[in-house]
């Protein structure tokens, strides 16, 4: 037996399990910022100011903060697998972003993309406990692995516009060249938690009820 009575298993389990929870992370978050890549086209469909356009991305990012916050509240990651979190966060954010495809209203825009920023927060926060139940020694260092998933990710739009297009990311082709790939690559991160991966050995004890009284003590908490 392993450490806390865990079965013994290889570091090359270890390492795939830390490989393809980013990987995971990494290909589900393409969709968070990939309105920023086709802000021209975006601007001119919704005819509005192209410095307008940036409220696209300030949605998704209020979307996660909302997400997130409500699923602390609910305590969502405590009452559902993590696993299945992520994939239907992955799901949210390919069905919501390719829903981009259908509109042309910037208001509906910002909603996609609200829900969008929305999925982002079941994404990553989850993967992050999922990790925690495969590590007791080396945790901070799979840790940051993952986190380390979070960038790279939500840049892949910036690294597909690098493809040699020239003014295509400025029409309707090429937003959605943009759109198909992201949403893609987010189905297929949505597959790797519940198609390749299992809870580790080590699951975390049922947490207490959400209480403000909790709160000094955790910011007092160095």
């Amino acid at each position: 037996m392993g450490e806390d009575g865990a079965p013994p298993r290889s570091n090359s389990v270890y390492v795939l399990v830390v490989l393809l929870l980013s990987t995971s992370v990494l290909l589900s978050i393409s969709t968070w910022l990939a309105s920023s890549v086709v802000a021209k086209y975006l601007a001119k469909l919704y005819g509005i100011p192209e410095s307008s356009s940036s409220l696209l991305t300030v949605a998704a990012q209020a979307g996660f903060m909302t997400s997130a916050a409500a699923q602390a509240i609910a305590m969502l990651p405590d009452r559902c697998n993590c696993r299945y979190l992520i994939t239907a966060g992955a799901l949210i954010a390919s069905a919501a972003n390719a829903s981009l495809l259908l509109i042309n209203s910037f208001g509906l825009a910002l909603v996609c993309r609200f829900i969008t920023g929305m999925s982002m927060a079941l994404i990553y926060p989850p993967a992050t406990k999922v990790l925690a139940t495969w590590f007791v020694a080396n945790r901070g260092l799979a840790m940051s692995v993952l986190v380390g998933s979070i960038a790279p990710g939500s840049a892949l739009p910036n690294l597909i516009k690098a493809m040699p297009v020239g003014d295509l990311w400025e029409s309707r082709d090429g937003f959605v060249l943009l759109t198909i790939i992201t949403s893609s690559l987010s189905l297929v991160g949505a597959a790797i938690p519940v198609c390749c991966l299992n809870d580790g050995p080590y699951p975390f004890p049922r947490s207490k009820k959400f209480s403000l009284k909790f709160v000094p003590q955790i910011l007092s908490n160095k």
